[in-house]
């Protein structure tokens, strides 16, 4: 699998050093895929979803018996009259059931990675790096990519977000809407992410590895304490030797 022609080089994480979990990142060489579930954003990854109803709802029902029965015209509408006639869709009540339970099953075992195509956002360096006391990470795209093994791309900002068609988009549209899209009130972030999705007879494990060369870059931000760049510099020159190190100015250490 080869990664988009269009992507970036490099993508960045803003982190705190006060906080031991962000400390992973360099102490562990590991990086955290989300639960859609944790986001600040209750849109994120839960799009609007236009159901068919009536009359497009039989439709749909009979081009899946055109897809996977064999069977002659006539019995392709007895199958869709029928199923028509028990299909969650068609109650509201039952739909809501059907969703939740899709919508758990989903978020228990995707993940997303969300870092940024921009390492000098003033906006990143004080929401996710303690108004500049933390650091950022610079990572090289490509190798990410090979050790994930999922799917990357840069996040579209839209206002209203795209509703997704469950009847006619086809599932590569689907995962766009659903994975993609955030409302522009984000788009300060430039978010790039990545997204894995294990399989139910996977073990879940959402603090992924990747390989010290992954690392290429490490932003000091211009407000850490003298005390917390120490223990910084001493793990990255120790671990990623070949990473460049520089302070947010960019001066280099």
């Amino acid at each position: 699998m080869e990664m988009k022609e269009n992507m970036p080089s490099h993508v960045y994480k803003y982190r705190r050093w006060d906080n031991n979990f962000h400390k992973h990142i360099l102490e562990n060489s590991e990086l955290f895929f989300s639960d859609p579930r944790d986001f600040d954003d209750p849109l994120d990854c839960n799009p609007p979803i236009d159901y068919p109803k009536g009359h497009d709802l039989f439709i749909y029902i009979l081009n899946y018996s055109f897809l996977h029965n064999n069977y002659n015209y006539v019995e392709h509408v007895i199958f869709a009259s029928n199923m028509y006639k028990r299909s969650p869709l068609a109650f509201p009540d039952e739909l809501k059931k059907v969703k939740e339970k899709m919508d758990n099953d989903f978020n228990n075992h995707f993940g997303v990675l969300s870092l940024t195509e921009d390492c000098f956002n003033d906006y990143m360096w004080h929401e996710y790096s303690n108004n500049h006391e933390g650091f950022c990470v610079g990572f090289d795209t490509q190798i990410l990519f090979d050790s994930f093994k999922g799917g990357c791309g840069s996040v579209l900002y839209k206002d209203p977000l795209p509703t997704i068609d469950f009847a006619k988009d086809s599932l590569d549209v689907k995962i766009f809407k659903t994975v993609y899209c955030k409302e522009k009130k984000w788009e300060n972030e430039k978010e790039f992410r990545f997204h894995k999705y294990w399989l139910s007879e996977e073990t879940v494990n959402r603090n992924c590895k990747f390989p010290t060369n992954a690392i290429v870059e490490i932003i000091i931000g211009k407000n850490m304490s003298c005390k917390y760049k120490d223990d910084l510099v001493n793990i990255v020159k120790y671990k990623y030797p070949l990473a460049v190190l520089r302070e947010e100015n960019g001066n280099k250490i």
